[in-house]
């Protein structure tokens, strides 16, 4: 069940990410927090969600992850009022690989301690 509802989460995250990143920047709503926090809380948290929605390698996750908030910044250029920013690029695949990191060691660790349980 929660494997299910986070790989729900992961599709609506990643569907508000691409709307709020290619809609005007007139149109973006801005929390206030700035501009770097809002970015790194949305894909930490996208990266939680795809993690334990989705086991697989991870590797392959953090990889699908970095070709996504690439191409999200390219697709930027062709919207007006945007730009790619390769330190948006940086803050948004890093948090998102900090998210997919955290799950994966949290998961290792889990799997370590039902093993010494045995």
């Amino acid at each position: 069940m929660l494997q299910r509802l986070a790989k729900i989460a992961t599709w609506l995250l990643v569907t508000a990410i691409v709307v709020l990143s290619l809609v005007p920047p007139k149109l973006r709503p801005e929390s206030g927090v700035g501009h770097n926090y809002e970015h790194a809380i949305i894909f930490f948290v996208t990266g939680i969600a795809a993690a334990i929605g989705y086991r697989v390698d991870i590797r392959l996750l953090c990889s699908a992850a970095i070709v996504f908030c690439g191409g999200l910044e390219l697709l930027q250029n062709i919207v007006p009022g945007r730009h790619a920013r390769m330190s948006d690029f940086i803050v948004d695949s890093g948090a998102a690989i900090l998210g997919l990191l955290l799950v994966s060691f949290l998961g290792r660790a889990a799997l370590g301690r039902r093993g010494a349980e045995q």
